[in-house]
């Protein structure tokens, strides 16, 4: 029996399911690697800030104790708020009490000259922001899109004192995912996230850093 081999049609149409195929799964496989890198540097960030706070405390005593300059944002002479003392003085926070204990590769100002960034090998950073807690908004990807509270931004916050921690951890630590309802349950904490992208990290944690179905923001 003499050898049949494909026809140009078969060739054809066999490419074409392919490449329906790959157009359905391709996206979907896609997002779920964005997801899993999202989660993995929050439990890193999560994890190596923590650990830092904890041995800075042993050289510099408790985080109730540390110096931490007042909220500095004046206004320059076309009456806009300048927040250059304000980056200042978290820059000078950050070297005295944090860097020594953090692996870093550079610090910078952001672009729109708000914010103290820090550079971390792995492309993700985070701005702080030195009010009455120092605030922080990590960024899992850096400078790659979206940059958008919820999809790769999220806000946390080192407290001073039992008001604050009470305000926005909801209980006697210093570091934490910041929220404004920290001790609300999953439904009150989803629901937080969805009306405010940067809240998601207080459910991510409560849900052990995973995205779980229900998560409001797509990747």
């Amino acid at each position: 029996m003499p050898l049949r081999g494909f026809t140009l049609a078969e060739v054809l149409i066999t490419l074409g399911i392919i490449g329906v195929v790959a157009a359905l799964t391709i996206p979907t496989l896609m997002q779920e690697q964005r997801k899993i890198a999202t989660q993995t540097a929050l439990k890193k960030f999560y994890s190596q800030m923590s650990n830092a706070i904890k041995l800075s405390e042993v050289e510099n005593g408790s985080v109730d104790k540390w110096e931490k300059e007042d909220e500095d944002i004046s206004y320059n002479e076309n009456s806009e708020r300048d927040f250059t003392e304000n980056t200042n003085r978290s820059e000078r926070f950050f070297l005295k009490y944090l860097a020594p204990y953090l692996k870093y590769t550079k610090t910078h100002i952001s672009s729109d000259g708000h914010m103290f960034v820090v550079d971390f090998a792995d492309g993700s950073t985070v701005s702080m922001h030195n009010g009455g807690c120092l605030d922080m908004n990590f960024d899992a990807n850096g400078n790659k899109l979206p940059n958008e509270p919820g999809k790769d931004i999220y806000r946390f916050t080192l407290c001073f004192n039992e008001q604050h921690r009470t305000w926005f951890c909801g209980k006697r630590i210093s570091f934490c995912p910041m929220t404004d309802n920290p001790n609300g349950t999953r439904s009150k904490l989803l629901s937080r996230c969805n009306a405010i992208g940067g809240y998601c990290a207080k459910l991510l944690e409560y849900d052990g850093w995973e995205f779980k179905d229900d998560y409001p923001y797509k990747f």
